[in-house]
């Protein structure tokens, strides 16, 4: 019962999200069941590592032989590089960070199309028939999904390149996805480029991945260890080859400044390789000496 409570709040937190007007409401009742387009969604929640719960529907089920995401497009890669981002993201004295909120949700689905996004919900009511909804805005799960999101801001700061050009230049280039990273040689630079563009975050920000105190203006890394048993962590057990593959990849570091903490773990996970030690099988004292030390 817990878990259904659970549902039901984000469902409801979901369908009274505030909107501009009655279209941009993230879903809407079906009205009409027949459609040639219509495909029914699972809906789930996923935990991130940036957001205890968000809302994704499973587009990859498959019904009658097929799916809905084998019915789509991914389109072009319009991702920009992630180290390059980080990289122009230190190459001047003054920064800005900021997202796009929510920015699948952002975006609207075509009229004709929606159909082939509902969804049935129930609520906690566990008695009579569940009420059919259809997504109006972009899902997370679909493969189409980044390509629309990026195309779209793209496009929208196009139209406001003749009045803010440098502005837009640096959504286009310094985004990625609904990160935008930017460094200036000025402060005067980086509040004229701030005003145009975002207003300020929090006092630490996360900046795809990493953690950055603007105050400090230093760069951290976060350990995920939280499916890493405690025991492994602190030494008192003789890991696994699983184990320690899952503390060697716990640090995201793209511009690989954590190297020289993160190698020494990817060379005891290297001769597991080589003494041929299967995933769940605990690694031999020599092993474990050096993994202790």
């Amino acid at each position: 019962m817990n878990f259904v409570k659970q549902k039901t709040r984000e469902m409801r937190s979901f369908a009274s999200r505030p909107s501009r007007s009655p279209q941009h409401a993230h879903r809407s009742r079906v009205v009409s069941r027949q459609s040639p387009a219509a495909w029914p969604l699972a809906r789930m929640t996923k935990s991130t590592a940036s957001r205890a719960h968000i809302i994704v529907h499973d587009a990859a089920a498959r019904a009658r032989g097929t799916s809905l995401n084998e019915n789509l497009l991914a389109g072009p890669d319009l991702l920009q590089l992630l180290p390059a981002v980080l990289m122009k993201f230190r190459q001047h004295r003054v920064t800005v960070a900021a997202d796009i909120k929510e920015m699948f949700l952002q975006i609207g689905i075509t009229e004709k199309d929606r159909d082939a996004l509902r969804f049935l919900w129930r609520s906690d009511q566990r008695e009579g028939q569940p009420t059919e909804y259809r997504m109006t805005h972009v899902i997370f799960s679909a493969p189409s999904s980044p390509c629309t999101a990026i195309y779209v801001k793209n496009a929208n700061v196009e139209k406001h390149r003749g009045s803010f050009p440098a502005t837009a230049t640096g959504i286009v280039q310094n985004h990625y996805m609904d990160d935008y990273l930017q460094s200036f040689p000025t402060t005067e630079e980086a509040i004229k480029i701030a005003r145009e563009k975002l207003s300020c975050g929090t006092n630490e920000e996360i900046v795809l991945g990493l953690i950055w105190p603007p105050k400090s203006d230093t760069l951290a890394f976060d350990l995920d260890l939280k499916r890493v048993p405690k025991e492994i962590v602190l030494g008192q057990k003789r890991p696994t080859k699983r184990e320690i593959l899952k503390t060697a990849m716990s640090v995201f570091h793209p511009l690989g400044i954590a190297a020289p903490l993160t190698i020494a773990a990817k060379r005891i996970l290297q001769t597991t390789w080589k003494l041929g030690t299967d995933w769940d099988e605990e690694v031999p004292d020599d092993v474990y000496k050096e993994w202790n030390t």
